[in-house]
């Protein structure tokens, strides 16, 4: 058999300790930020779903402003109103 060959390849390379340790901490710190990482998307998701509600209500408000206010008033007199 060819002992000596196979003795003789000396490449640098990592062990299986290593890759488990180093797999082992990745799974730790991810462990540790993906709830975070979630918990600022929902809250994200739901600034934006408020801007959007509140941007509808502002545009409903203008709306029934301009539609029940005299014709004799001028926009900067209606502008003061909101």
């Amino acid at each position: 058999m060819d002992f000596e060959i196979l003795n003789t390849n000396k490449e640098p390379a990592f062990t299986l300790a290593e890759v488990l340790i180093t797999l082992g901490i990745i799974g730790v710190v991810a462990a540790l930020t993906i709830p975070s990482l979630i918990t600022n998307y929902k809250a994200r998701k739901l600034h934006t779903q408020f801007l959007k509600s509140y941007s509808t209500i502002q545009q409903a408000y203008k709306l029934m402003m301009f539609q029940w206010t005299p014709q004799h008033m001028t926009l900067e007199d209606i502008t003061k109103h909101l």
